[in-house]
Parts: C-alpha cells; sequence; structure tokens
C-alpha cells in the first residue's frame, strides 16, 4: 500500500519521536581540524629550522669575512713604514695566512661555533680566500643529518693612492 505523499520506493516514513541510527558527518570538523594544526605545526618546525640554518650560515660567512679582511692587512710593516704606501705594498702570505687564522681563533674563543673546519687558506697575488665549514644545528628534525654549512670569502688588498 502507497503511502500518501511518499513515492513508492521503499522508503517508509519514521514514525514520529523515534530516532535513526544513520551514519553521520559528526566529528569529521573535528578530523580536518586536527589535521590543519599537523600540518601547520609541520609548516612552522621547517621554516623555523630553515630559518636557523640561515642564521648559522650568516655567522659562519661573517667570520670568514672577518678573517678574510685580516689577512688582507698583511703586508709587510717593516718596509711600508720605510717607504710608505706605494704601489709596491704587497701582501706577505705567511703573515697573512697568520692573521687569518689568528682572526678565526679569536672570534672562537668569544663565540665557538660546534665543528668548526679551516677548509683553506689562500694567499694567490693581493687577494686571500678563506674557506670555512660546520656542521649546521637542527632544532626540530634532530633524527636528520645535518647539513654541512660552507662558506667563502675573498678579501683583496688595494692601493689607491690619495689625489
Amino acid at each position: 500500500m502507497a503511502n500518501p505523499g511518499f513515492p513508492d520506493a521503499g522508503i517508509r516514513p519514521l514514525p514520529i519521536g523515534s530516532t535513526v541510527n544513520r551514519e553521520s558527518d559528526e566529528g569529521s570538523v573535528l578530523l580536518l581540524g586536527l589535521g590543519f594544526l599537523g600540518a601547520c605545526l609541520l609548516a612552522l618546525a621547517v621554516v623555523s629550522d630553515a630559518a636557523s640554518l640561515f642564521l648559522q650560515r650568516m655567522a659562519l660567512q661573517a667570520r670568514a669575512d672577518a678573517a678574510a679582511l685580516s689577512g688582507a692587512q698583511g703586508i709587510d710593516l717593516d718596509a711600508y713604514y720605510a717607504r710608505g704606501a706605494t704601489t709596491a705594498t704587497a701582501l706577505v702570505p705567511s703573515i697573512a695566512i697568520q692573521r687569518m687564522g689568528g682572526a678565526i681563533r679569536a672570534a672562537d674563543e668569544r663565540d665557538p661555533i660546534a665543528g668548526l673546519e679551516v677548509e683553506q687558506l689562500l694567499v694567490v697575488d693581493q687577494v686571500v680566500r678563506v674557506e670555512l665549514a660546520a656542521p649546521g644545528r637542527l632544532t626540530f628534525f634532530t633524527m636528520l643529518e645535518p647539513p654541512t654549512i660552507r662558506v667563502r670569502s675573498d678579501a683583496r688588498l688595494v692601493y689607491r693612492p690619495v689625489a
């Protein structure tokens, strides 16, 4: 027998006051919210570690720059004081390398960088080069192998006569 107002497709009207045990969507918004929160926390951890590595690289670069500038001042002071600053003023490689190493050691005493390695101290003509490396330190992803941060800095001794 067909129910009035309902097509006869096997659907029965529910009696008034009865409850139905249907699958509902309740709680699905909670799962989506938890998933979004997890994704946000993961993104925060990635950004935080990337920023930390960037700051570590900047500190290592500043140390290499200071060492290179110190090495570029490694001239023969006796000749400088005897003849003054001329185009003949030149870097003395042994003095330049000594000054670069001293600048790196002094900076490391003030603010040590764990695992700091001096890869190269080089003097060619009037140019000094410093190459440093240190392992990066990750804050959140400590289970990963830390990347090695490498920096290079060059400085040149240039004489410009005062006009």
